[in-house]
């Protein structure tokens, strides 16, 4: 399967600095504000850890400028907004990036799939997805460079699922997930013969607009991983990742962007608060950074009570 090679480019890291040093915590991604600033969302959970492990600094977004190069954005925690409902694990910046000295492509609302989008295509287990974000090992040194991982649909449950933060309705993905995926964006690939009829005009008044080739299907919230018992040697305890991985659907999503606080200020073209980016030279990751991500997994693969009590144990 090949991609868009903008969808690498809609993705940033984000984190916060500890000693002067980046711990970056996750991937965000933008999303198409108005004409020349965008919207940064990411995972709630990534934003509470942060909170959580350094309450004193800021939440920090690193992007890549137009010209080559690593810019930082730095954002107080209390910029981010996080969805009503607790259980959906999806938090956005209240002020928008402006994007055009940045080398950043965005999603647009268009692209987000809709329950009408999800019947009419009859999206469900064993569809094609695909997600950039963040790999640990190669972050890059004088630009973002994510890396692609794929996957398949393996459910669309319709009871609720047990995760981090509660019971809540996501999606299931077979996926080759690890730490540093957090807030990415997953995509649905759709087959030709399922995107043709995006050029009918019966397709566009049903729908209210004409569906992507490859839409926005939700976001990256953790990978479920199984407790293995190995007999004898220094391994007695292992965490195996079970390959699948819990996603927030893009529904919930766009709930979030569009939240009453956030559509004024984009019908009023407001651009008084908007971040700025400032390009560093200083991108020496922290060693710390493996072991946020660790922990940041360990409060995703447990129950909502536990998690409360590891996060406090690290405040």
């Amino acid at each position: 399967m090949r991609i868009d090679e903008d969808v690498m480019h809609c993705v940033c890291y984000v984190g916060f600095r500890r000693n002067g040093k980046p711990v970056i915590g996750g991937t965000a991604f933008f999303v198409e504000f108005e004409e020349s600033s965008a919207l940064v969302v990411t995972a709630r959970h990534i934003i509470s850890m942060i909170r959580g492990l350094d309450a004193s600094s800021p939440v920090v977004l690193w992007v890549g400028s137009s010209s080559g190069g690593i810019s930082e954005v730095k954002t107080d925690p209390s910029d981010w907004l996080t969805h009503p409902d607790e259980s959906v694990d999806a938090a956005v910046l209240r002020r928008p990036v402006p994007y055009r000295d940045l080398g950043h492509r965005c999603l647009t609302r268009r692209m987000f799939v809709t329950d009408e989008f999800i019947q009419k295509y009859d999206v469900g287990a064993g569809d094609e997805l695909y997600f950039p974000g963040l790999f640990v090992r190669h972050r890059g040194e004088r630009r973002i460079e994510p890396i692609l991982r794929q996957g398949t649909v393996a459910a669309m449950p319709l009871d609720p699922v047990n995760t981090g933060l509660g019971p809540a309705s996501v999606y299931l993905a077979e996926v080759r997930s690890m730490g540093g995926f957090s807030g990415s964006p997953v995509f649905v690939h759709m087959d030709m013969w399922r995107v043709t009829p995006r050029i009918s005009d019966d397709v566009i008044d049903e729908l209210g607009e004409a569906p992507a080739q490859d839409s926005f299907f939700g976001l990256v919230h953790g990978h479920y991983d199984v407790k293995a018992m190995m007999d004898g040697g220094p391994l007695d305890l292992q965490d195996v990742n079970m390959g699948i991985a819990v996603i927030t659907p893009a529904q919930r999503v766009r709930e979030l962007i569009e939240l009453p606080e956030l559509e004024e200020m984009r019908m009023n073209g407001d651009k008084k608060d908007l971040a700025e980016a400032v390009p560093t030279m200083d991108f020496a990751v922290d060693s710390t950074i493996e072991s946020t991500a660790n922990l940041m997994g360990k409060l995703l693969q447990v129950p909502k009570d536990e998690a409360d009590e590891i996060h406090r144990d690290h405040q």
